[in-house]
């Protein structure tokens, strides 16, 4: 699923002929910020991203996300329409990220 949300990703950018809007929410660990994006049409890119099915929500960093409650019902239409990462068993990004740390670390 990493290549068709990249693809999709590119696709919506391309689409908005490369103009994003970027409004930071805070500042996060290691340089990061937790921000939201909007295309030139005003849509919020995480959004389409969640509602096309090629993303999840990530609730962790969702807890300032002014627009979480919009991405919770894609995601949830996504969800009970099984598109994208709901048609069958994904295995969502952090827990993939947490099964290889234990299997570098020989758990």
């Amino acid at each position: 699923m990493g290549m068709q949300a990249r693809a999709k990703l590119q696709e919506l950018i391309e689409a908005s002929d490369s103009e994003i809007l970027v409004q930071e929410i805070e500042p996060e660990f290691n340089d990061r910020t937790v921000a939201d994006v909007f295309l030139k049409n005003g849509k919020l890119l995480s959004g389409e991203l969640v509602r096309l099915g090629v993303s999840y929500r990530y609730g962790q960093y969702a807890r300032n996300c002014p627009n979480d409650r919009e991405i919770a019902v894609l995601e949830s239409q996504a969800k009970s329409q099984k598109i994208g990462v709901w048609s069958n068993d994904h295995q969502r990004p952090w827990d993939y990220r947490i099964e290889r740390r234990i299997r570098e670390r020989g758990f």
